[in-house]
């Protein structure tokens, strides 16, 4: 509720974060007190270890996937976003945009829960997007800011992962709330 009530984001996105926030650092403890179950642990935050090329020719594809739908209903889906009864006043296709969106999205959770876990997939849907919307005002800089946010707190929390020799799924959902943060105290400066 205090997030909620200084930021403006909806109250499931402020729960998506401290429960992102809160099973890492549950996990973090676990492992370094070294009594966790490796097998629940994986699940959860997956195993790049356990990555094999199957995995990265699946996330190859709906990568691609993605970058082939996206320049082709990006004004459509931030029009729909925004102004959803104007768009199905204009007669855009609104519920098969959001079918279509459910798909691609359950696709793109189930290939990456092998390989990165339950865990990280929901804190790369809930915490960079809200860090970004924090600090920009338009649908498309929200967007360009939460991968960059996406891309740079995984590269981070992998190097920190190594060099702390800690779990590196927990590492970047702790780094993704740094930036969370960050853009909480630079909004309310602002």
């Amino acid at each position: 509720n205090w997030v909620r009530g200084r930021t403006g984001l909806a109250g499931d996105t402020a729960v998506g974060i401290f429960f992102a926030v809160s099973v890492a650092l549950g996990v973090l403890f676990l492992f370094l007190k070294r009594e966790y179950t490796a097998e629940a642990f994986t699940y959860l935050f997956g195993s790049i270890l356990a990555v094999g090329s199957v995995d990265l020719w699946l996330t190859g594809g709906v990568t691609l996937a993605a970058l082939l739908t996206l320049p082709r209903l990006w004004g459509r889906w931030a029009y729909a976003t925004f102004e959803r009864d104007l768009a199905r006043a204009d007669r855009l296709p609104v519920e098969r945009d959001d079918y279509l969106l459910s798909v691609l999205l359950a696709v793109t959770v189930v290939v990456a829960v092998k390989v990165v876990g339950i865990i990280l997939v929901a804190a790369f849907l809930v915490i960079p997007a809200a860090a970004a919307r924090l600090l920009t005002t338009t649908f498309r800089a929200m967007t360009v800011l939460s991968v960059g946010v996406g891309i740079v707190s995984a590269l981070a929390g992998l190097l920190g992962s190594y060099a702390l020799d800690v779990p590196s799924g927990a590492t970047i959902i702790l780094g993704q709330a740094l930036v969370f943060f960050g853009a909480m105290g630079l909004r309310r400066r602002g």
